[in-house]
Order: structure tokens, then C-alpha cells, then sequence
């Protein structure tokens, strides 16, 4: 009988291995099991009014958005983590370099106090005190710091990826939860919906906006839609999705922290201070409202 249960053990092993490794023959998976402690059928209030902006989407028009617009932004949405932005120490919030995205200029932008590394040194970087990582396209991290970027967030921390980051980074530390579908976005700028009004990372966003793609954005396929909130959709991308689903952002929690994936990057996408897709009323992208929202969260929760 212990031989009958035990062979029964192996062959579920060996099942959950080959699907943890789908994506990646050559994946080894990583330790540590989900531990939620978020009631996910309780929505999250969010902690300031979403700024209804109608339903129709009107085509933005690129505009010049120097920091002062950003600093515009977060001290009327944030004024108390504005006025003590200064105090969280540059190691608060660690940015890995890309190839295609720039966060720190939007970081910048915001007064957020950060440190930039290039992606070979986040395998030696103790992210013992970081709040926040943030990893931009196109993500290819050494694999040596999944097992890190796992339990960074376990014990609490809050990982924002962009873009390709999805397929280069996020469904190898996080298997199970959400990968690239194999699309690609022809479109430069698509309608932009908020679906989930609930979240404290749609505060002070708005409803319905623009959102800068790049070429080839890759586009999301949701495997776990349990534990996966998605916050935002677009019409005009899910036409060019094989799922027809056109999701732009999403978020799900492990152990004590929270994961964000958004398609596109957290920078301006374009020379000087020009912004492609400024949202109606607030001045800066609905995907960096977002963006910037779940980082404050993660600095001040």
C-alpha cells in the first residue's frame, strides 16, 4: 500500500514539475508555496475617488510633461508621502536596468529616491531593507536571482515589471500565474479601460485614457484568474491579442507582497519630456498613475 501511495506521489511530482516548466525546458522550479493573506472576494478600497472620465475614449495628443507635472501629481494624490519622500533611503527602491524601458526617469520624475543596477548585479544584491523592485523590459535577469526575486516578495516586497519583463523575467519567478501569449501590438497608442475601480492602484487614475505601446508589446494570457486581478483592458489591443482579452495591467499577491505587470514601459516612451498618451485631468499616462500608485503602496504599507 505505502508503495501504491508513494508511486501515486512521484507521478504528481513529476506532473507539477513538467507544468512549472512548460515555458522553460531548461527551468529548474524554485522553492516556496503561496501563502495569500489577502481575502481576494474582498475588494480594496481604494484610498482617494477614481476620476470618472466618461466612457468615451478620445485619441490623446502627445504633450510636454517636465517634472513638474509629475510633482504636480503625487503631491496632490500622496501629500504625505510627498512631503517625506526625501526620508526613504535611495536602497528603498532598487530599478534594474533594460534594454528598452527607463524607469528611472519617471522615478526621477516623481521624487521618488531610487538606486539603478544593471541586471547582472541583482544575483550578489542583498534586498534586505528594499521595498520595492522594480524591472524593466525586457527583464532577462540572471536566473540565479529568481529564487531572491521569489522571496523578496514573499517576505513582503512589491516587484513592478513592464512589458516583455513578462516573458523574460516574471513567468519564470512566478509560474502558474500569468505569461505571454506568443501576440504582439501593432497599435502605437490604444483605449485604455479601468475595470477594477476597487483597487487602491486606481486611485486618483481615471477611467478611460490612452496608453502608449511600443513595437511588438507582448501581449498577456491570465493562467490563474483566482489569485490574478486584472485592472485595466484596452478594446483596441485585445483585436490585436490572440486571447481577445487586450489586458494592460495586472496584480496578484504572494505571501505578504504584491506583484504588478503592465504591457508597455513606466518611462515616457519618447524624446525629452514629451508624453505620448497623457490621461484626461491628470496630466501624466494612466500606466504611469498606476505604476506610481502601486509604489507608493509598497513604500508606505
Amino acid at each position: 500500500m505505502k508503495k501504491a501511495i508513494f508511486g501515486l506521489f512521484l507521478a504528481g511530482l513529476f506532473q507539477f514539475t513538467v507544468a512549472a516548466s512548460a515555458l522553460d525546458s531548461s527551468y529548474t522550479p524554485i522553492q516556496g508555496n503561496v501563502k495569500t493573506f489577502v481575502d481576494l472576494k474582498q475588494p480594496i478600497r481604494a484610498s482617494a475617488s477614481v476620476i470618472d472620465v466618461g466612457t468615451t475614449y478620445v485619441r490623446p495628443q502627445s504633450r510636454r510633461t517636465p517634472p513638474e507635472v509629475f510633482h504636480a501629481w503625487i503631491s496632490r494624490t500622496h501629500p504625505q508621502f510627498f512631503a517625506s519622500a526625501g526620508t526613504f533611503a535611495p536602497t528603498s527602491v532598487i530599478e534594474v536596468k533594460g534594454e528598452w524601458d527607463n524607469a528611472a526617469r519617471t522615478l526621477r520624475s516623481l521624487n521618488i529616491n531610487h538606486t539603478s543596477i544593471r541586471r547582472g548585479k541583482l544575483k550578489e544584491l542583498s534586498l534586505s531593507g528594499v521595498r520595492v523592485l522594480v524591472i524593466n523590459c525586457a527583464g532577462e535577469v540572471p536566473r540565479e536571482s529568481y529564487q531572491k526575486i521569489r522571496d523578496f516578495v514573499m517576505s513582503g516586497g512589491y516587484l513592478l515589471t513592464t512589458d516583455w519583463a513578462l516573458d523574460g523575467c516574471l513567468q519564470k519567478v512566478f509560474p502558474g500565474y500569468a505569461h505571454w501569449n506568443r501576440g504582439r501590438s501593432r497599435t502605437p497608442v490604444v483605449d485604455a479601460r479601468l475595470i477594477d475601480r476597487q483597487t487602491s492602484l486606481a486611485a486618483n487614475a481615471v477611467t478611460i485614457a490612452g496608453w502608449k505601446l511600443d513595437d511588438a508589446a507582448h501581449t498577456i494570457r491570465i493562467t490563474n484568474p483566482s489569485a490574478v486581478k486584472v485592472i485595466a483592458v484596452s478594446n483596441e489591443l485585445a483585436q490585436e491579442d490572440p486571447d481577445k482579452n487586450g489586458i494592460l495591467a495586472f496584480t496578484f499577491p504572494f505571501g505578504r507582497g504584491k506583484v504588478m505587470h503592465m504591457i508597455g514601459h513606466f518611462d515616457n516612451n519618447a524624446a525629452f519630456d514629451n508624453l505620448p498618451d497623457p490621461a484626461p485631468q491628470i496630466g501624466i499616462a494612466l500606466r504611469q498613475a498606476l505604476a506610481a500608485n502601486f509604489i507608493v503602496e509598497g513604500l508606505t504599507r
